[in-house]
């Protein structure tokens, strides 16, 4: 994720693909709401006006613990309605790296 300014984030996909999204808290939730896609060129994020093409995204996520969190993605079409969806509980999980795992990837 892409920080852009205020609580706006941007999450890159493939091919310079980007989904923008405001976050805020609210009702004990973080709530990810849809503020359009971008493409990102030469370090630029150009907005791509194809909401109307892919459709609207929005996520929730819950605290469920200090290790595990719940969340909710749904994608919503405007002609269509809601075309993908997905719900579930995550563990967070700190990468254990080893010293010459770092240095092999020049972090050290």
């Amino acid at each position: 994720m892409v920080p852009v300014e205020g609580n706006e984030l941007i999450e890159m996909m493939k091919f310079g693909l980007g989904w923008k999204m405001a976050y805020l808290w609210q009702d004990n939730h973080v709530k990810l709401i849809h503020r359009g896609y971008v493409f990102k060129l030469f370090g630029h994020f150009i907005p791509l006006p194809i909401t109307w093409l892919l459709g609207q995204g929005n996520a929730t996520e819950t605290a469920i613990d200090e290790h595990n969190f719940a969340m909710s993605v749904d994608i919503t079409h405007p002609w269509w309605g809601k075309i993908y969806q997905y719900n579930g509980q995550f563990k967070v999980k700190e990468a254990e790296y080893k010293t010459d795992q770092l240095q092999s990837e020049g972090k050290s």
